[in-house]
């Protein structure tokens, strides 16, 4: 059967010969067993001892923790004051968190372990449906849970990886979208949406990424099916729910503190002292980030790029696919590039 037949499908089957141990661990499934059982282990082992060091984290915790005390789940404060900073989406899944564990260092710490590991296993699944090599998937997926700057960010209560899992989401619901069944741009404006819920504009990455491989792939027939444009309207009307209540409620306060401090002054310029925006302070802080993640990445960006290089070689069985369809790779791509270029 066809290879988009198989996303949510593990094979029982190995896929090498040889000694009893060598079959077992070239099954698929055992393979998302054992990288389940070992990515909740490594985030979860000893998870409080080292405490919530960084401001955000406690910032995030106090909100989620308040939210709860008070009942109010739509109007956040910290220290009993308003604010407006981030959406709902981070302090909402931290605050049913407290709701059911109780208040602790913990139960802050635990959503982000949960979606690392969901963003583990989805990386298997996602790499061996577009190659059909489980092992490849198996690679990729160690390579995520082995990285340096994945791991440190699985522990604390950043709302990062919920960003991240949703847009891995949202490129698996697009690109089942369009090898499968248009039924799959659904979750994909949904994914979109609770992206936007978590990080604001910045959840528009995968939006951006999926228009530049329509462009670049031309990818027009996309175009034509209408759940894809029903798709869109799900994305704006779960992400724009937020803005519209801040809005309705509280009008220019909302705008100076999330719009004119938290996106342009904090987040775009990397200005948090408010003294002005300058197209030198944008640069500055575009390359700041890029170095950081050339910093952090090690070995694994080397990795990324001889995946990208022998990705677009040529096969030298012609009987044997090379991996993913070039259109995958463009996305693959295109995944990569532009969330470094806009971040």
């Amino acid at each position: 059967r066809n290879v988009s037949d198989r996303l949510f499908s593990l094979s029982k089957e190995p896929t090498f010969g040889g000694s009893l141990f060598t079959r077992c661990i070239s099954i698929p499934r055992i393979q998302f067993i054992v990288l389940l059982l070992l990515s909740t282990f490594l985030f979860t082992i000893k998870l409080d001892d080292g405490g919530m060091m960084g401001y955000d984290e406690c910032f995030y915790a106090q909100k989620s923790k308040e939210m709860v005390a008070s009942g109010d789940w739509l109007t956040q404060t910290y220290a009993g004051e308003t604010c407006h900073q981030n959406p709902w989406l981070h302090m909402w899944i931290m605050a049913a968190s407290v709701k059911v564990f109780g208040v602790s260092e913990w139960c802050a710490l635990f959503p982000t372990c949960l979606q690392s590991i969901l963003m583990v296993l989805r990386t298997f699944l996602l790499v061996q449906w577009l190659t059909d090599r489980p092992w490849v998937g198996m690679m990729s997926a160690s390579f995520l849970l082995l990285s340096d700057f994945f791991f440190k960010y699985a522990r604390k209560a950043h709302m990062d990886h919920m960003m991240a899992l949703m847009f891995l989401l949202a490129m698996m619901m697009y690109i089942a979208g369009r090898k499968r069944n248009q039924i799959w741009f659904l979750p994909m404006g949904l994914a979109i949406g609770l992206a936007i819920l978590t990080k604001s504009v910045l959840g528009l990455m995968p939006a951006a990424v999926i228009v530049a491989h329509i462009i670049l792939g031309r990818e027009w027939r996309v175009l034509g099916k209408p759940l894809f444009w029903l798709s869109a309207l799900v994305a704006l009307a779960v992400g724009c729910s937020w803005y519209i209540f801040e809005y309705v409620n509280f009008r220019g306060e909302f705008v100076q503190e999330h719009f004119e401090w938290q996106v342009l002054s904090r987040s775009v310029f990397d200005d948090v002292s408010g003294q002005g925006f300058a197209i030198g302070a944008f640069l500055l802080g575009r390359l700041r980030h890029l170095y950081a993640f050339l910093k952090d990445a090690h070995v694994w960006l080397l990795m990324a790029v001889l995946g990208a290089v022998f990705s677009v070689l040529p096969a030298k069985d012609p009987g044997r696919s090379s991996g993913s369809a070039p259109g995958e790779r463009l996305l693959l791509i295109l995944w990569l590039v532009i969330p470094v270029i806009l971040v």
